[in-house]
């Protein structure tokens, strides 16, 4: 499993006079351990987010640009943002209170809010969000050391793994990070069946980042642009060939199925320090 030790300190961001984002939290212990053991003391803290998962027909993803003029790079850091980008994922930082001009957007596109889930986040634990459930197959993807490779995942879930931790002397912030991986999707009380299972997990870090998130605070996730195949990583996490059905608010255009590209917008509501 790769380290996360350098993820934010290694960002590709410009260096800023002010005190590095991530200067008292050490990323590798958010990273996941094979043991299954938490590093430090267990503390009580958490963080509320809720992730928004939205849908936009394939041939309107270009129009996402206007999107992401709208939101920040800075906040955000990376494992490697060359092998971010080169695994044709982007995301955006934000507020709430200047969502509004984002969603006229993904509305304008024909954009339409698929499934909302709600996660709670204690310190130094991680949650899954499934988002495919390929069969056994090759997945194409480039790691943060900046190699492309294919691995073998399958049966099992494609998920977003979302962690979080209390940032040291800080109140009302959290550190998240968050990134795909293939995981069998096994839930089990027995010790030697989830270490099995846990064996099998494959962290695609090169698609990972990081974020101080507070109340209020919103990160999109979305593709650089429309890949329909899904043997590759960004097929597999946003894209949906078989389609969805598409509805025309305010028009007398009959509902129609097109190919569709998913969306992720996290959204942190409560932290509790």
């Amino acid at each position: 499993m790769m380290a996360w030790a350098v993820v934010l300190l290694a960002g590709c961001q410009p260096a800023e006079p002010e005190k590095p984002l991530w200067e008292d939290v050490k990323v590798r212990d958010l990273a996941p351990k094979r043991d299954g053991k938490t590093v430090g003391p267990r503390v009580l803290n958490t963080i509320n987010i809720d992730v928004h998962i939205w849908e936009i027909p394939a041939d309107e993803v270009g129009k996402l640009e206007k999107a992401w003029a709208m939101l920040r790079k800075e906040p955000l850091r990376y494992y490697s943002y060359s092998a971010f980008e080169g695994n044709l994922f982007s995301a955006g930082f934000g507020q709430v209170k200047d969502w509004g001009k984002v969603h006229e957007v993904l509305v304008s596109m024909g954009g339409q809010k698929a499934a909302q889930i709600s996660l709670l986040l204690s310190d130094r634990q991680e949650q899954d969000l499934p988002i495919a459930r390929p069969a056994r197959q090759e997945v194409s993807h480039i790691t943060a050391e900046g190699e492309r490779r294919t691995a073998v995942v399958g049966p099992g879930v494609i998920a977003l793994r979302i962690k979080g931790q209390r940032i040291p002397g800080a109140r009302g912030v959290c550190a998240v990070v968050a990134y795909p991986v293939f995981t069998l999707g096994l839930t089990t009380a027995i010790p030697e069946l989830a270490e099995r299972a846990k064996a099998q997990e494959l962290d695609f870090t090169g698609a990972g980042f990081g974020m101080r998130m507070g109340v209020g605070d919103v990160v999109l996730l979305g593709p650089k642009q429309y890949i329909s195949d899904t043997t590759t990583l960004p097929g597999l996490v946003f894209s949906n060939p078989e389609g969805s059905l598409f509805f025309y608010a305010g028009s007398r255009k009959r509902p129609e199925r097109r190919e569709a590209v998913r969306l992720f917008i996290l959204v942190c509501t409560r932290i509790s320090d």
